[in-house]
């Protein structure tokens, strides 16, 4: 696509952090274009949010090659938290893990056409990996990797560090040669309220160390849970000293240093307890460290020191939930901060014109940001549901600080479900309309108030939203896919199935697709059909909840079933249930299912 005159087109890339999981309209890419359109009045940013879900360094740079294609004014990586359980990674289930990254590279180049098609095909398809070995269909989160643990010494992750050594610099030589600058940063992650997520002790432990270990262990946590900071911090110590790699030892005794006053001691064992995490979901203190030297070395790059920023600016220097919602997922105040830090390098390097039309005033404020981005109280309670619903999986139930998590987002839910009722969604309504009346307003803003919408029952607006969405957006399936979901909620049958068919136009073997054509089938009262394309969508992921209940609803409707396709049905109700135990609807179709 073309460049529009005086635009200054910036790509974001990285993984979900970097994308704003779990809401984008609140990520680094839309703060980063306030931010910035608020400096330069009259200055016309195109902020393209290309960070996506499960990737790491190896795709990231295929995806920089194909932004390079795109006209870019500026490269902005945040990227590191995946690289030993993303694809190819030391840690990785994505795909085969390999040694050369020139067969990587050449793998991705052959799966992907253009960035959308990449991540699909690298982070959720099934597909065979470089070694043969068979990477899963779909994405089921980070339970996925419970089985594939790796040690700070384990020789797999020196090779990983090198790997994204390799990729950030050949990314940023790739954006030198095409005479586009590169803002490099560090990664930030959560230490204080995140406990490690896998924790291995030392194979070398013998017998009566091992017995020893385990007794000043038990006593630590016992004297931890007692409230006896002093004692527990002794007990742990004497553990660690046993066994130096024991992740959640060390995390235990930083919570106590804590307790007692002794700060440096804990941001110490904060960082030993990341550092030595064998599920390694977080950037690491190496991974930072290869930050610095690329971009140190490398001409063209200004370094973003993000992690030091939030370490700086949290309490005793140990960034927590202030500023995340899990392990690097950031809050809206960590959005901020580390857009903040982007934006001071970034405006080093914009074109000579930008600069010359800066408006010299302060940065914008977070509140000032919250309210241009139509950040309502509608908006925490959605994201406080979708953490309440992550928390409830491992391996975050495996986590040390689990009940202390769950027990945050549980009382924000309850404090904000008292406000929803005493007018804060009619609030929010009006917030969306107002921002919606502005001239050009973003799309992000669109998508959230038709979600809203349709979530509070008012399906009409919904629905006028999302047409408006497919109409500029014709090629982003996502629009396409709401749009008929919420037709077919209302019985505008004809029209969900035109508006789903581009859907599957562009993505035939997307399971939530299929899904939603299977429940519009039958809807529509035609169970054969609902059957064909249930059973692709359960063939392509086979722990997919929706897939599993559509098709037992299709093999046994109300109509009537065999009782061969009532026992089928009541086996695939019960594995749904055993992948979503929460599902109310599951379980009553169940019930109603066994009583007949």
């Amino acid at each position: 696509m073309g460049k529009p005159p005086d635009t200054v087109r910036v790509f974001v890339l990285g993984s979900s952090a970097a994308q704003g999981d779990p809401e984008p309209g609140f990520g680094l890419a839309r703060m980063l274009d306030v931010l910035l359109r608020d400096q330069y009045p009259g200055v016309e940013f195109e902020v393209i949010n290309s960070a996506a879900t499960a990737v790491n360094s190896h795709v990231v740079y295929a995806m920089a090659r194909a932004s390079l294609s795109l006209e870019p004014d500026l490269l902005v990586l945040y990227t590191g938290n995946n690289e030993v359980v993303g694809p190819y990674g030391a840690g990785t289930v994505l795909t085969a893990v390999a040694p050369d990254i020139a067969l990587i590279r050449a793998a991705v180049r052959v799966r992907s056409t253009r960035v959308g098609q990449l991540v699909g095909a690298v982070a959720r398809s099934a597909t065979k990996g470089i070694e043969g070995a068979e990477a899963p269909g779909a994405w089921h989160g980070m339970e996925m990797f419970l089985r594939h643990q790796v040690r700070w010494s384990d020789p797999a992750l020196q090779r990983t560090y090198r790997q994204y050594e390799r990729n950030l610099t050949d990314t940023c030589a790739l954006a030198r040669r095409a005479g586009v600058p590169v803002v490099l940063s560090t990664v930030a992650v959560n230490l204080r309220s995140c406990g490690p997520f896998g924790s291995l002790p030392t194979a070398a432990l013998s017998p009566a160390d091992g017995a020893r270990w385990k007794q000043h262990y038990q006593e630590g946590v016992r004297f931890e849970g007692e409230g006896r900071w002093a004692e527990a911090a002794e007990a742990l110590r004497k553990a660690a000293e046993i066994d130096r790699e024991y992740a959640e030892v060390d995390y235990r005794l930083a919570r106590c240093e804590e307790k007692l006053g002794r700060y440096d001691e804990a941001l110490q064992r904060y960082r030993q307890a990341r550092d030595l995490d064998t599920l390694r979901f977080r950037a690491d203190s190496r991974t930072n460290a290869i930050v610095r030297e690329v971009a140190k070395r490398e001409p063209g790059v200004r370094l973003a020191e993000a992690d030091r920023r939030l370490d700086d600016e949290a309490p005793h220097g140990v960034p927590g939930d202030e500023d995340f919602l899990d392990h690097v997922h950031l809050t809206l105040r960590g959005n901020y901060r580390v857009s903040l830090v982007l934006l001071e390098r970034i405006r080093e390097v914009l074109p000579e014109w930008v600069r010359r039309r800066g408006s010299g005033r302060p940065v914008l404020g977070e509140d000032a940001c919250a309210r241009q981005l139509v950040f309502t109280e509608l908006d925490r309670y959605l994201i406080d549901e979708t953490m309440v619903q992550r928390l409830r999986e491992p391996p975050f139930t495996g986590q040390v600080d689990h009940a202390e998590q769950m027990e945050r987002f549980t009382g924000e839910l309850t404090a904000l479900r008292t406000h929803g009722e005493s007018g804060a969604v009619e609030t929010a309504s009006r917030e969306y309309e107002r921002a919606l009346a502005q001239p050009h307003p973003s799309w992000s803003v669109r998508e959230r108030y038709g979600t809203i919408e349709r979530r509070v029952g008012k399906t009409a607006e919904a629905i006028r939203e999302w047409q408006v969405l497919a109409r500029q957006f014709p090629q982003y399936p996502s629009f396409h896919l709401q749009l008929a979901r919420t037709l077919r909620e209302v019985g505008r049958y004809e029209e969900a199935t035109a508006s789903l068919g581009s859907v599957l136009e562009f993505q035939p073997d997307s399971a939530v697709a299929l899904v939603e054509a299977a429940r519009l089938a039958l809807a529509r009262g035609r169970p054969a059909e609902a059957r064909g394309y249930a059973r692709r969508a359960a063939a392509l992921d086979p722990r997919d909840a929706g897939a599993l209940h559509v098709l037992a609803r299709s093999l046994c409707p109300p109509q009537g079933c065999t009782a061969g396709e009532r026992t089928e049905a009541i086996g695939l109700l019960t594995r749904a249930l055993e992948v979503a135990p929460e599902s109310d609807a599951v379980r009553r179709d169940l019930e109603a299912l066994r009583s007949r």
